[in-house]
């Protein structure tokens, strides 16, 4: 099960991709975007070594500011944005034809041979 920590963290992320980049998110949260790299890198704070996380009390800033709903952070939105992907694709996949299915495994191959080279 994912911390925490964690799952605040993938959500920032998760806004920063919605937002377009992590300066555009700091200004819209009214924060440093050194700040928000830090809490998106989990930067190791000086002194004592611990990774730099988002605190409760800036998590309920974050939402309020981007009109999300309080413990809106604490929620794993990652892993339902995933499943509601793979939702969508199944859904789109059934709908093929048996060459347009091939036709995609194809793709699908290929994508994935030309990413590890």
């Amino acid at each position: 099960m994912k911390s925490i920590d964690n799952i605040r963290t993938d959500n920032l992320r998760l806004l920063s991709d919605e937002r377009g980049g992590v300066s555009k998110l700091a200004r819209a949260i009214g924060r440093e975007q050194s700040q928000v790299s830090q809490w998106l890198n989990r930067s190791p704070m000086h002194g004592t070594g611990k990774p730099r996380v988002i605190s409760t009390r800036s998590c309920r800033l974050v939402e309020e500011a981007l009109g999300k709903p309080e413990g809106w952070m604490d929620q794993d939105h990652i892993a339902s944005s995933r499943v509601l992907s793979a939702e969508v694709l199944f859904t789109g996949f059934k709908s093929m034809s048996v060459d347009e299915q091939r036709k995609f495994f194809h793709l699908l191959g290929e994508a994935y041979l030309a990413r590890t080279d």
